[in-house]
């Protein structure tokens, strides 16, 4: 199955696209019109995700390394 943005197929867990990479992963982020975020697949960490931030960040209330701990 190709999804032509570089997607690898479905995670069935997630319910979310996989990708290859962080690059493939947020460039597609960077499509999106909301604030989208590259992020590994807590099930198989081969994988990345696209996902929205978590309010608490978009509002500047806490920044993204402080809300999930460290960045990789």
């Amino acid at each position: 199955m190709s999804h032509g943005n570089g997607a690898l197929g479905y995670c069935r867990t997630c319910d979310k696209l996989m990708y290859p990479d962080r690059k493939t992963a947020r460039k597609v982020a960077r499509n999106h019109s909301s604030h989208k975020n590259a992020y590994r697949c807590p099930v198989n960490e081969l994988f990345w995700h696209v996902g929205e931030l978590p309010r608490m960040v978009i509002e500047g209330h806490v920044d993204r390394e402080t809300y999930y701990g460290t960045v990789s």
